[in-house]
């Protein structure tokens, strides 16, 4: 009988855990990993997004290329108000530094050119959520899972949100 019950528990435990695990939660955000994930986000965001070449017209071009940076807020504040000068929209992205598709994210979806093309349209901020400075930010736009990606107007009002890793082609067309 004990051996049937814990066959049992066993069985149930493990469809919960494959469930868990095809999710687009990524519980495992707070797990401590072997690897010191605070390495990979060391760097300041202003040094990943480098100047990007805009050549409009490639065959007769008579000065030199026209250069865009990436609009980096340090803070949510910062943001609405570079917003409120600029007209453009905010681009946000929660994240904490030991969740694992956060550093997918950053990594390999955000570092893209196709993407970085397309993020020169937004004021580009990262809000750390483990971060007590940063429970304001969070709570105003409900944030549950990470990563959570919210592009808002110069008032902080949500435009358009999603939860979860996403790929090149799909953040592409999501920041059009």
């Amino acid at each position: 009988m004990q051996r049937r019950v814990l066959l049992t528990f066993l069985s149930v435990f493990l469809i919960i855990l494959g469930i868990l695990n095809n999710t687009r939660l990524y519980l495992d955000s707070r797990s401590n990993n072997e690897f010191n994930w605070n390495d990979k986000w060391s760097s300041s965001p202003v040094e990943e997004y480098k100047p990007i070449l805009e050549e409009d017209n490639k065959e007769e071009q008579t000065s030199p290329p026209i250069i865009k940076e990436q609009l980096v807020a340090n803070s949510y504040e910062e943001a609405i108000e570079l917003s409120k000068k600029t007209g453009k929209k905010i681009f946000i992205v929660f994240y904490e530094d030991t969740c694992k598709p956060c550093n997918d994210l950053k990594n390999d979806v955000l570092s893209h050119p196709k993407v970085k093309k397309k993020m020169l349209e937004y004021i580009y901020l990262r809000v750390d959520s483990s971060k007590i400075k940063n429970n304001k930010v969070t709570s105003k736009y409900g944030l549950q899972v990470i990563p959570t990606l919210v592009i808002t107007d110069k008032n902080g009002r949500t435009l358009k949100r999603d939860e979860g890793y996403m790929d090149v082609n799909n953040l592409t067309n999501w920041l059009s």
